[in-house]
């Protein structure tokens, strides 16, 4: 390898960017986050903190939900969450593989913890993984424009993004053919991520992104 080539390490720039933006778009959303947290590990007996053991009921303050400032902070923290999904749709295929062989069909959630509460926290750290593949993949495109081999893909990356490919192909072509499933609020969530990113809407960005580089790679490394 030449000395002057350079790659920057996107294998890691990749997963650390995707968690701090995850940090950054959920961050105003934290208190409810802690406490999810804190119900759940109350729930398993974990945590005996003096609330769990003199609990009071907190009283909400009331509020109207035709106000349209209620209606907009709730739907300003759906888009949060939605943004999040969006980011790392793959790590939700765990809980969907569970879904689909568990009798009930709905996902597993931690006692005492909202459903899109436990996505929050876990599809990040999943999505860890599938952004480090992106990252190895755009390094051995950077890398093969230079003639050189590295990282080399190897056949189970290739395995484990095909279905990620897969699935954001048929979701891309269904937004396309049904108008319906455009007023999806993960539409709405790309433009949240957008704005955070400078405006754009990366819609499924790190499913078919990262599944066509690898692709592309291993065409490079293994004609």
């Amino acid at each position: 390898m030449r000395p002057e080539t350079r790659v920057p390490p996107l294998r890691w720039i990749f997963p650390l960017a995707q968690l701090f933006l995850c940090a950054v778009i959920l961050w105003p959303m934290r208190p409810m986050l802690v406490g999810q947290i804190r119900a759940s590990l109350r729930a398993y007996g974990i945590s005996h903190d003096a609330a769990a053991r003199n609990p009071v009921t907190p009283r909400l303050p009331p509020f109207d939900l035709a106000d349209p400032d209620v209606q907009r902070r709730i739907k300003t923290s759906e888009a949060r969450e939605w943004a999040v999904a969006a980011l790392n749709l793959p790590g939700g295929l765990p809980d969907w593989t569970y879904a689909i062989l568990s009798p009930a069909h709905s996902e597993w959630t931690p006692k005492g913890m909202f459903t899109w509460t436990w996505r929050d926290l876990s599809w990040p750290i999943i999505g860890i993984f599938f952004w480090w593949l992106a990252g190895r993949s755009i390094e051995g495109l950077l890398f093969s424009r230079h003639k050189i081999l590295l990282p080399k893909i190897r056949w189970w990356e290739v395995v484990v993004s095909l279905p990620v490919l897969a699935f954001g192909a048929i979701w891309a072509v269904g937004l396309c053919i049904d108008q319906s499933a455009r007023r999806v609020p993960l539409v709405d969530a790309a433009g949240c991520i957008g704005e955070h990113v400078g405006g754009t809407r990366p819609i499924h960005l790190p499913g078919v992104f990262r599944a066509v580089a690898i692709a592309k790679a291993t065409r490079i490394q293994y004609r």
